[in-house]
Protein backbone atom coordinates (compact mmCIF):
# COMPACT_ATOMS: atom_id res chain seq x y z
CA UNK A 1 0.00 0.00 0.00
CA UNK A 2 1.20 3.49 -0.86
CA UNK A 3 1.03 6.06 1.94
CA UNK A 4 0.95 9.68 0.75
CA UNK A 5 2.75 12.14 3.05
CA UNK A 6 2.80 15.29 0.97
CA UNK A 7 1.71 16.76 -2.35
CA UNK A 8 4.68 19.17 -2.38
CA UNK A 9 7.40 18.41 -4.91
CA UNK A 10 10.43 20.44 -5.89
CA UNK A 11 10.21 19.07 -9.43
CA UNK A 12 7.37 19.54 -11.91
CA UNK A 13 8.02 16.63 -14.26
CA UNK A 14 5.85 16.62 -17.36
CA UNK A 15 3.65 13.54 -17.48
CA UNK A 16 3.98 12.82 -13.73
CA UNK A 17 1.98 9.64 -13.18
CA UNK A 18 0.72 10.92 -9.82
CA UNK A 19 -0.11 14.40 -11.20
CA UNK A 20 2.12 16.21 -8.69
CA UNK A 21 3.14 18.61 -11.46
CA UNK A 22 -0.39 20.01 -11.32
CA UNK A 23 -0.09 21.31 -7.75
CA UNK A 24 0.80 24.99 -7.46
CA UNK A 25 2.18 24.67 -3.93
CA UNK A 26 1.00 21.38 -2.44
CA UNK A 27 0.70 20.61 1.26
CA UNK A 28 2.15 18.52 4.06
CA UNK A 29 -0.41 16.06 5.40
CA UNK A 30 -0.71 15.87 9.18
CA UNK A 31 1.57 13.15 10.57
CA UNK A 32 -0.66 12.30 13.54
CA UNK A 33 -3.63 11.86 11.21
CA UNK A 34 -1.61 9.65 8.86
CA UNK A 35 -0.51 7.45 11.76
CA UNK A 36 -4.06 7.28 13.17
CA UNK A 37 -5.38 6.18 9.77
CA UNK A 38 -2.61 3.61 9.36
CA UNK A 39 -3.50 2.29 12.79
CA UNK A 40 -7.12 1.79 11.67
CA UNK A 41 -5.93 -0.52 8.91
CA UNK A 42 -2.97 -2.03 10.76
CA UNK A 43 -4.25 -5.64 10.37
CA UNK A 44 -4.28 -5.15 6.59
CA UNK A 45 -0.86 -3.50 6.50
CA UNK A 46 0.58 -6.44 8.42
CA UNK A 47 -1.34 -8.99 6.38
CA UNK A 48 -0.01 -7.75 3.03
CA UNK A 49 3.46 -7.02 4.43
CA UNK A 50 4.63 -4.13 2.19
CA UNK A 51 4.27 -0.35 2.45
CA UNK A 52 5.55 2.40 0.16
CA UNK A 53 6.02 5.89 1.60
CA UNK A 54 5.82 8.54 -1.10
CA UNK A 55 5.12 12.21 -1.81
CA UNK A 56 5.31 14.48 -3.65
CA UNK A 57 8.93 14.54 -2.66
CA UNK A 58 9.26 12.48 0.49
CA UNK A 59 12.40 14.19 1.78
CA UNK A 60 10.58 17.53 1.85
CA UNK A 61 8.23 16.14 4.49
CA UNK A 62 9.24 17.52 7.91
CA UNK A 63 7.78 14.64 9.98
CA UNK A 64 9.23 11.70 8.06
CA UNK A 65 11.10 10.50 11.17
CA UNK A 66 7.82 10.36 13.11
CA UNK A 67 6.15 8.32 10.36
CA UNK A 68 9.09 5.90 10.15
CA UNK A 69 9.17 5.54 13.92
CA UNK A 70 5.60 4.20 13.72
CA UNK A 71 6.25 1.98 10.71
CA UNK A 72 9.37 0.33 12.15
CA UNK A 73 7.26 -1.45 14.78
CA UNK A 74 4.75 -2.84 12.30
CA UNK A 75 4.99 -6.55 11.54
CA UNK A 76 5.79 -6.10 7.85
CA UNK A 77 8.50 -7.29 5.47
CA UNK A 78 9.43 -4.00 3.83
CA UNK A 79 8.79 -0.29 3.75
CA UNK A 80 10.04 1.38 0.58
CA UNK A 81 10.71 5.12 0.75
CA UNK A 82 10.86 6.98 -2.56
CA UNK A 83 12.88 10.14 -3.13
CA UNK A 84 13.83 11.94 -6.33
CA UNK A 85 17.45 12.24 -5.19
CA UNK A 86 17.61 16.04 -5.20
CA UNK A 87 17.31 16.74 -1.44
CA UNK A 88 19.53 15.92 1.52
CA UNK A 89 17.21 16.66 4.47
CA UNK A 90 18.56 18.12 7.72
CA UNK A 91 17.03 15.20 9.66
CA UNK A 92 18.73 12.49 7.59
CA UNK A 93 20.96 11.22 10.41
CA UNK A 94 18.04 11.00 12.84
CA UNK A 95 16.05 9.21 10.14
CA UNK A 96 18.79 6.63 9.63
CA UNK A 97 18.99 5.99 13.36
CA UNK A 98 15.21 5.46 13.43
CA UNK A 99 15.02 3.01 10.54
CA UNK A 100 15.64 -0.72 10.83
CA UNK A 101 16.19 -3.48 8.28
CA UNK A 102 12.59 -3.25 7.05
CA UNK A 103 13.35 -0.03 5.19
CA UNK A 104 14.55 0.27 1.61
CA UNK A 105 15.30 3.66 0.02
CA UNK A 106 14.66 4.08 -3.72
CA UNK A 107 16.51 7.10 -5.10
CA UNK A 108 15.35 8.49 -8.44
CA UNK A 109 17.81 9.36 -11.17
CA UNK A 110 16.70 13.00 -11.24
CA UNK A 111 19.12 14.36 -8.63
CA UNK A 112 22.63 15.67 -9.15
CA UNK A 113 25.52 13.33 -8.49
CA UNK A 114 26.67 15.18 -5.36
CA UNK A 115 23.34 14.80 -3.56
CA UNK A 116 22.88 11.21 -4.65
CA UNK A 117 26.38 10.32 -3.44
CA UNK A 118 25.76 11.98 -0.06
CA UNK A 119 22.53 10.03 0.32
CA UNK A 120 24.19 6.75 -0.62
CA UNK A 121 27.11 7.44 1.71
CA UNK A 122 24.96 7.97 4.79
CA UNK A 123 22.66 5.05 3.99
CA UNK A 124 25.74 2.87 3.61
CA UNK A 125 27.14 4.20 6.90
CA UNK A 126 23.97 3.15 8.73
CA UNK A 127 23.53 -0.07 6.73
CA UNK A 128 20.21 1.09 5.24
CA UNK A 129 19.20 -0.75 2.08
CA UNK A 130 19.09 1.63 -0.90
CA UNK A 131 19.30 1.80 -4.68
CA UNK A 132 19.53 4.50 -7.35
CA UNK A 133 16.92 3.93 -10.02
CA UNK A 134 17.42 5.45 -13.50
CA UNK A 135 13.83 6.63 -13.91
CA UNK A 136 14.34 7.94 -17.41
CA UNK A 137 15.09 4.39 -18.58
CA UNK A 138 11.66 3.01 -17.68
CA UNK A 139 9.32 5.92 -18.35
CA UNK A 140 5.74 4.85 -19.03
CA UNK A 141 3.37 7.40 -20.51
CA UNK A 142 0.25 8.15 -18.47
CA UNK A 143 -0.80 11.27 -20.36
CA UNK A 144 -2.64 14.31 -19.14
CA UNK A 145 -5.77 13.88 -17.02
CA UNK A 146 -8.25 14.12 -19.88
CA UNK A 147 -10.67 11.67 -21.47
CA UNK A 148 -8.39 9.89 -23.93
CA UNK A 149 -11.25 7.82 -25.41
CA UNK A 150 -8.81 5.02 -25.99
CA UNK A 151 -9.50 1.32 -25.39
CA UNK A 152 -7.29 -0.52 -22.91
CA UNK A 153 -5.37 -3.44 -24.37
CA UNK A 154 -4.11 -5.05 -21.16
CA UNK A 155 -4.75 -4.97 -17.45
CA UNK A 156 -2.98 -2.10 -15.78
CA UNK A 157 -0.25 -3.09 -13.31
CA UNK A 158 -0.18 0.38 -11.72
CA UNK A 159 -3.17 -0.14 -9.43
CA UNK A 160 -1.54 0.14 -6.01
CA UNK A 161 -3.85 0.76 -3.07
CA UNK A 162 -3.19 4.27 -1.83
CA UNK A 163 -3.89 5.78 1.58
CA UNK A 164 -4.42 9.52 1.27
CA UNK A 165 -6.19 11.63 3.87
CA UNK A 166 -9.36 9.79 4.88
CA UNK A 167 -9.67 7.36 1.98
CA UNK A 168 -8.01 4.34 0.46
CA UNK A 169 -8.01 4.48 -3.32
CA UNK A 170 -7.52 1.65 -5.78
CA UNK A 171 -5.12 3.88 -7.71
CA UNK A 172 -2.84 6.67 -6.53
CA UNK A 173 -3.31 8.69 -9.69
CA UNK A 174 -7.01 9.06 -8.93
CA UNK A 175 -6.31 9.89 -5.30
CA UNK A 176 -4.49 12.96 -6.60
CA UNK A 177 -7.14 13.70 -9.20
CA UNK A 178 -9.80 13.85 -6.49
CA UNK A 179 -7.58 15.98 -4.26
CA UNK A 180 -6.88 18.37 -7.15
CA UNK A 181 -10.57 18.64 -8.00
CA UNK A 182 -10.00 17.14 -11.46
CA UNK A 183 -12.69 14.55 -10.80
CA UNK A 184 -15.53 14.49 -8.30
CA UNK A 185 -15.49 11.57 -5.89
CA UNK A 186 -19.19 11.16 -6.74
CA UNK A 187 -18.14 10.13 -10.25
CA UNK A 188 -16.00 7.26 -8.97
CA UNK A 189 -17.58 3.89 -8.37
CA UNK A 190 -17.69 2.36 -4.90
CA UNK A 191 -15.06 -0.24 -5.81
CA UNK A 192 -12.50 2.49 -6.53
CA UNK A 193 -12.16 3.82 -2.98
CA UNK A 194 -12.97 3.12 0.67
CA UNK A 195 -13.65 5.67 3.39
CA UNK A 196 -11.24 5.18 6.27
CA UNK A 197 -14.09 4.92 8.81
CA UNK A 198 -16.03 2.32 6.84
CA UNK A 199 -16.93 -0.44 9.31
CA UNK A 200 -16.08 -3.07 6.68
CA UNK A 201 -12.79 -1.49 5.63
CA UNK A 202 -10.61 -4.55 6.29
CA UNK A 203 -12.91 -6.81 4.30
CA UNK A 204 -13.02 -4.28 1.45
CA UNK A 205 -9.23 -4.02 1.40
CA UNK A 206 -9.10 -7.81 1.04
CA UNK A 207 -11.45 -7.54 -1.93
CA UNK A 208 -9.33 -4.83 -3.52
CA UNK A 209 -6.24 -7.02 -3.10
CA UNK A 210 -7.76 -9.93 -5.01
CA UNK A 211 -6.14 -10.38 -8.41
CA UNK A 212 -9.56 -10.57 -10.07
CA UNK A 213 -10.38 -7.12 -8.68
CA UNK A 214 -7.87 -5.37 -10.92
CA UNK A 215 -10.05 -4.41 -13.81
CA UNK A 216 -10.47 -1.22 -15.74
CA UNK A 217 -12.93 1.22 -14.26
CA UNK A 218 -14.76 4.29 -15.48
CA UNK A 219 -11.91 6.59 -14.47
CA UNK A 220 -9.24 4.66 -16.38
CA UNK A 221 -10.16 6.59 -19.53
CA UNK A 222 -8.22 9.52 -18.02
CA UNK A 223 -4.95 7.56 -18.20
CA UNK A 224 -2.90 6.17 -21.10
CA UNK A 225 -1.23 3.39 -19.14
CA UNK A 226 -2.55 0.09 -20.44
CA UNK A 227 -2.88 1.45 -24.00
CA UNK A 228 -0.53 1.31 -26.98
CA UNK A 229 0.60 4.86 -26.31
CA UNK A 230 1.07 4.12 -22.65
CA UNK A 231 3.07 0.96 -23.19
CA UNK A 232 5.43 2.62 -25.65
CA UNK A 233 8.23 4.41 -23.83
CA UNK A 234 8.18 8.19 -24.34
CA UNK A 235 9.62 11.19 -22.58
CA UNK A 236 6.30 12.33 -21.09
CA UNK A 237 4.12 15.25 -22.07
Amino acid sequence: MDVILTTKCNLKCGGCCYLFNKYKDGEFLDADKIIANMNKIKPSLEKYRTISVIGGETFLYPDLVKICDYIKDLDIDQCAIFTNGTIYPNYIEELCKTMNNKFHIIIGGYGNETVKKKLCDIFTKYNISHVIRPDDDDWIEHGDFIDHKEPKIKFCDFRYLTLMKDRIYACGRFAQAVNLGLIDIKHMTQDEYIDINDKDILMKIDKMMEESYYKFTSTCKYCLRGTKRGINRTQGS
